[in-house]
C-alpha cells in the first residue's frame, strides 16, 4: 500500500463509516452530558432525533433512568451522571431508560471510557451502549416461569398433602400467595350449579384496602348471564380489560360496577369437558390489560385446582379405603408415587404412563437403571441417607417436604426433567412407613434456562466486539498515523 497524503486523508472517512455502521451505540459526552459525537445506533437506542446539534443537546434532560429493579432514579443521585462527571472508566451492567414518548423501557449495558489516555484528565467520555432488553425480557420470562412452576408445585403439595379438615383454609392461603405474586386486587373462585342455574363465590382473597364481596355473591341466578356461562361451558376465558365498554344496561355491567371493578378476567375450571366453576382476577384500583403470562398462570392454576380437589378427596378416601384412593388418583395429572422405607416401589398413579410411557404395573417392575442415570441414583441415595440421619436424631419430619429435580429416561428413550416434592408418611403409631411423592415434568423450564445461558454468551461476544471498537476509535486521536499504520493497528487488535 502506498504511503501518501491521499491515503492519509481517506482514513477519517473510512473510520467514520465504520463508526456510524456499528450495531452498538457510541456517544461522546462532556461532563454536562452534552453530545459531542454519536453514531446511528446510539440515536436509535435513546430515541434521539437525527437533527440534534453538537454540544447543544443534553442527554440527561432527554428521558428518565431506572435502576436494575425498575425503580426510577432521581437525577441528583443518578450514578451514571456521577460516573460521567468523574471522567473515569466505569461500567453499568443494567440500567433502564425511557422517554416520555416511548411505550416500553429500554434496558442498557453501559461502558464509560475517558476520551483520551494521556496523563491529563479528559473533559469528555465515551459511552458504549448495548441494548440488552431482549436478554432482560428472556431472563424475566425465565424467572416468572420458574416462579409459577415453584408456586404451582408448592400449592399442589399444600393441597394434596394437607389434612382434609384444613382444605378451605389452605385454599385461601394459596389464593393469597397467588394474588400477591401477580399483584392483583381481588382473586377468587366461583362454583357453578348448572342444575339449579346458580353460581356462588366459594373462595376470595383481597389486597389491602380492597372490599370483599364473597358474602354477597351466593346463589347468584345465571338467567341473565347467558353469554358469560356459554363461554365458560365451551372452556373459553372471559377477558374484560375495560368494564366501561360493556353495555351499560346489561346485568353484567351493573354487577361489576357495583363492586368498582374496572378490569376482569375469568378462567373456567374444566373437568371431563364440564365447567365446574371459574377462577377470576378483578382490577379495582385501575384498568389492567392482562398479559399472556397472567392468563397462562391463571389457566394453569384452574387446571391444577380441579386436580388438587380430586387429590384432597383422594387423601380422605385413602384413610378409609385404598382401592377407592387409587381410583381417584386416576384423574390427577401430576405423577403421585409411593415407596416404602427401603425405597421399594409400592404404587404409581396412572399418570405415569403419560409422563414416562410405562404403565403402573410396568413401573413397579422396571429396573431403576433404565430410568435414572448414575448421578441421579447417587443424589436420591444421598437424600435417603440424609432423611435417615434426621430420623435417627429424633427430628419431627411430619410436615417437612424435600424438593428434588432430576433427569429421567422414558420408555421410548426420550430424556425429560422432573421436579418432585417428597414427604414421609406415617402410620397410626406415628412411625414413618414410607415416602409419598408428587412429580411434575419441567423439561420446558430447563430449555428456557438453557436459552438464557445462550443469550448471555451471545451478549458476552458482543461486548468483546465493543472493546475492539473502542480501541479503533482511539486510533483517530493519533496524529500523523498513515493509512498503513491504521490498518496494521486494527489487524493487531
Amino acid at each position: 500500500m502506498n504511503n501518501n497524503a491521499e491515503d492519509d486523508m481517506q482514513v477519517p472517512d473510512e473510520l467514520n463509516k465504520l463508526f456510524y455502521a456499528l450495531p452498538q451505540g457510541a456517544l461522546k459526552l462532556n461532563v454536562g452530558s452534552e453530545l459531542i459525537e454519536w453514531n446511528a445506533s446510539a440515536l436509535t437506542i435513546f430515541g434521539l432525533p437525527n437533527n440534534i446539534e453538537k454540544n447543544k443537546f443534553k442527554l440527561k434532560s432527554h428521558g428518565n433512568w431506572f435502576d436494575e429493579n425498575g425503580e426510577e432514579i432521581d437525577e441528583k443521585r443518578n450514578p451514571l451522571w456521577k460516573a460521567i462527571h468523574a471522567r473515569k472508566k466505569h461500567s453499568f451492567s443494567k440500567l433502564g431508560f425511557k422517554t416520555a414518548a416511548a411505550f416500553d423501557m429500554v434496558w442498557l449495558k453501559i461502558q464509560i471510557e475517558p476520551a483520551s489516555n494521556d496523563n491529563q484528565k479528559s473533559n469528555s467520555v465515551w459511552l458504549f451502549v448495548n441494548d440488552i432488553s431482549k436478554e432482560v425480557a428472556l431472563e424475566e420470562k425465565f424467572k416468572y416461569t420458574k416462579g409459577i412452576q415453584e408456586l404451582m408445585m408448592r400449592t399442589s403439595n399444600d393441597l394434596l398433602l394437607l389434612n382434609p379438615n384444613e382444605f378451605d383454609n389452605t385454599v385461601n392461603r394459596c389464593l393469597g400467595k397467588m394474588g400477591r405474586f401477580i399483584g392483583s386486587d381481588r382473586l377468587y373462585i366461583f362454583s357453578y350449579d348448572m342444575e339449579k342455574n346458580l353460581c356462588s363465590n366459594t373462595y376470595e382473597w383481597c389486597a389491602e384496602g380492597i372490599q370483599a364481596h364473597i358474602h354477597e355473591l351466593q346463589n347468584i341466578p345465571l338467567v341473565n348471564f347467558h353469554d358469560w356461562v356459554d363461554a365458560h361451558k365451551k372452556g373459553e376465558t372471559l377477558n374484560i380489560p375495560d368494564v366501561s365498554h360493556l353495555d351499560h344496561g346489561s346485568d353484567l355491567y351493573q354487577v361489576l360496577t357495583a363492586q368498582n371493578i374496572q378490569s376482569l378476567v375469568a378462567v373456567p375450571m374444566m373437568k371431563d369437558n364440564n365447567c365446574m366453576g371459574f377462577i377470576g382476577i378483578d382490577s379495582v384500583t385501575k384498568k389492567h390489560d392482562f398479559t399472556d403470562n397472567e392468563l397462562a398462570f391463571l389457566q394453569s392454576f384452574a387446571n391444577m385446582f380441579v386436580n388438587v380437589q380430586a387429590g384432597v378427596i383422594a387423601n380422605k378416601i385413602f384413610a378409609e379405603n385404598e382401592a377407592k384412593f387409587r381410583q381417584i388418583l386416576e384423574i390427577i395429572q401430576d405423577l403421585v408415587w409411593v415407596v416404602d422405607m427401603t425405597m421399594k416401589p409400592l404404587y404409581y398413579s396412572p399418570s405415569i404412563q403419560r409422563v414416562l410411557g410405562y404403565t403402573s404395573e410396568e413401573m413397579v417392575l422396571v429396573a431403576s437403571e433404565n430410568i435414572f442415570d448414575e448421578e441421579t441414583i447417587s443424589r436420591i441415595y444421598d437424600l435417603y441417607q440424609k432423611i435417615g440421619k434426621e430420623l435417627s436424631q429424633g427430628l419431627d419430619l411430619r410436615d417437612k417436604i424435600w424438593p428434588l429435580e432430576y433427569e429421567v429416561t422414558k420408555k421410548n428413550k426420550e430424556k425429560i426433567w422432573l421436579s418432585s416434592s417428597i414427604k414421609l408418611y406415617f402410620n397410626e403409631n406415628n412411625e414413618p412407613t414410607g415416602f409419598i411423592g408428587v412429580s411434575r415434568e419441567i423439561t420446558e423450564n430447563k430449555k428456557a434456562e438453557a436459552e438464557l445461558l445462550k443469550s448471555k454468551f451471545e451478549l458476552t461476544e458482543r461486548l468483546k466486539e465493543q472493546t475492539c471498537v473502542y480501541e479503533i476509535s482511539k486510533l483517530s486521536e493519533i496524529e500523523y498515523l498513515s493509512w498503513d499504520g491504521y490498518l496494521q493497528n486494527i489487524v493487531e487488535l
